[in-house]
C-alpha cells in the first residue's frame, strides 16, 4: 500500500468585510454588534457610554465631571475599506499632511486651541487610513478620538480589545501619525 501524504492547505487571511466580520463575530464582547456591508464594517456598543474630554477640567471627582461635563451618545468603530494605496502614494499623503500640519504648529501667531482646531481640519483634509490588507487601505473611525476618554472604563477596555484583535486581522501602517 502507498502512503498518503496531506498537504495542509493555506487559508488565506480574511481580507473582504464579510470575512472579517466572520472572523471578529467570535471574539466580539457581549453587548457588541457587529455588521459589514461590500465596503465597511461598523462594530457597535449596545448601551450608550459617556464621553469626557479631560483637558482643563476642574477639581472635581469623577462621578460629578461626567455628570457636569460628560457627553452620553453611542458607540461606534467604523471601518471603511478604498482600494489598497501603494506605498508611494501612502508617503505622498502623508508628507502633504504632515507639510501643512507642521505650517500650523510652526506658527507662533495662532494660539493654542485654534491650532488644534486647524490640525483637525487638515487631519479631515487629508485623511490616512490606519490599516490595510492585500486589497484595501482601511480608514477607521471612532466616537472617542483623542482626547476623550470613554466612561465607563469597562467600555473602554472592551475597545481596546477589539481594536488589538483587528491587528490580527489585517496590517497597520507604521508611521500613521494619527
Amino acid at each position: 500500500m502507498a502512503a498518503v501524504t496531506t498537504v495542509a492547505a493555506k487559508t488565506r487571511p480574511p481580507v473582504f468585510p464579510s470575512e472579517i466580520v466572520t472572523a471578529l463575530q467570535p471574539i466580539i464582547p457581549a453587548g457588541w454588534t457587529v455588521k459589514a456591508d461590500a465596503r465597511s464594517i461598523v462594530i457597535a456598543r449596545d448601551e450608550q457610554i459617556t464621553l469626557l474630554n479631560p483637558i482643563s477640567l476642574p477639581p472635581l471627582e469623577l462621578e460629578d465631571l461626567l455628570r457636569e461635563f460628560g457627553r452620553k451618545t453611542d458607540y461606534l468603530i467604523i471601518l471603511v475599506f478604498k482600494e489598497r494605496m501603494t506605498d508611494e502614494q501612502y508617503a505622498d499623503l502623508k508628507a502633504k499632511r504632515d507639510k501643512a500640519i507642521r505650517k500650523i504648529v510652526d506658527n507662533p501667531k495662532i494660539d493654542g486651541k485654534t491650532k488644534y482646531s486647524m490640525v483637525n481640519r487638515e487631519k479631515d483634509k487629508y485623511p490616512l487610513p490606519m490599516y490595510f490588507n492585500s486589497r484595501f487601505s482601511i480608514y477607521l473611525h471612532r466616537t472617542d478620538p483623542p482626547p476623550l476618554k470613554v466612561y465607563p472604563e469597562s467600555a473602554a477596555d472592551e475597545r481596546t480589545k477589539i481594536l488589538k484583535e483587528l491587528l490580527k486581522l489585517m496590517r497597520k501602517y507604521e508611521d500613521h501619525g494619527n
